[in-house]
């Protein structure tokens, strides 16, 4: 269950930091393409909803989506 927590709260993270840059999941997926990873707009919305994305996959969408710093509290 712990890790049922987790995920959820990285989840809504990734969600939060996506939502104030106002970038679409079709946007995300040119950004990340920029950076070598090719995924598309739908298996992001898939990963992201699922919230069982791994580590690689939450840095590289923060990466692309240009933020510079991230708060992270206990859920």
């Amino acid at each position: 269950m712990i890790d049922k927590k987790w995920s959820n709260y990285i989840k809504s993270l990734l969600k939060a930091e996506i939502k104030k840059k106002n970038i679409t999941y079709e946007q995300l997926s040119i950004k990340l393409k920029n950076l070598g990873v090719l995924e598309t707009p739908e298996s992001i919305n898939t990963k992201i909803n699922r919230g069982t994305f791994s580590s690689v996959f939450f840095i590289q969408c923060l990466l692309a989506i240009d933020v510079q710093k991230i708060k992270f509290e206990r859920p």
